[in-house]
């Protein structure tokens, strides 16, 4: 009888330890996939959300399902003026976000992201830029910005110009008791680029990660087939004696 070219002869020590490369990669893999069905689901609750038709913003409009909702508001722009967000990339060139709290005619404050304007002479100060007085009516759609973001300093804010913004922070910072959401205002005003709002949840990021952790782990198990394989016993004692 011919014996094997080669012989599976796996040992504990790489066994056990593909074992867990394994466990872990494919736990990994199995939990971004997960991820991923949970953002697209709420891709749908996004999109849903963005063909419902426009509401009227109070001082009671609080809920977080209104995130991409079209939405109106009557008001005046508060007199403490607007904000910048610096460092805001549009058409490959620099600027700042154009940020203001409108008072509503029932008390309540929401901040309207107005738009972006580019960098001036005046840089690192912000642009002139006023709004114009009496009552207005803003429409747009609402928006959750993520208060996930890195900074290269402790001071967030130079005057009127921040590194980051939220609701959150700006009430902090200035006592105004603003909505916890962004009202992007659509269309933005003749001066300044309108910046659009997608309810993007990026389910493809996940599936992305999943793919390269399922990946990991089938490379486990190929290199630990590969490594267990050898000569049988005969084959190598008759290698040594010639």
């Amino acid at each position: 009888m011919r014996p094997s070219a080669l012989e599976f002869r796996p040992r504990w020590v790489p066994t056990l330890a593909t074992l867990l490369v394994m466990a872990v990669t494919g736990y990994l893999g199995q939990w971004q996939q997960g991820r991923a069905e949970e953002k697209r689901q709420l891709q749908a609750e996004n999109e849903s959300r963005g063909r419902l038709g426009p509401i009227q913003l109070n001082k009671t409009s609080r809920a977080s399902e209104l995130r991409f909702r079209a939405a109106r508001a009557v008001g005046r722009w508060h007199a403490s003026g607007p904000v910048f967000v610096d460092n805001r990339v549009h058409g490959g060139r620099a600027g700042f976000y154009v940020l203001a709290p409108l008072e509503l005619q029932d008390g309540g404050l929401v901040l309207v992201q107005r738009g972006w304007i580019a960098r001036d002479a005046s840089y690192p100060k912000a642009p002139a830029y006023a709004a114009p007085q009496g009552t207005v009516h803003v429409t747009g759609r609402l928006d959750v910005p993520s208060a996930r973001f890195v900074e290269w300093t402790t001071v967030p804010a130079q005057g009127n110009v921040w590194q980051n913004l939220t609701p959150e922070r700006f009430r902090s910072a200035t006592g105004l008791d603003v909505l916890p959401f962004l009202l992007v205002e659509d269309p933005s005003p003749a001066n300044l680029a309108h910046v659009a709002v997608e309810p993007a949840a990026r389910a493809g990021k996940h599936v992305e990660y999943m793919w390269t952790w399922y990946a990991l782990c089938m490379t486990a198990l190929v290199l630990w087939v590969m490594m267990n394989l050898r000569l049988p016993a005969t084959r190598v004692s008759r290698a040594d004696e010639s």
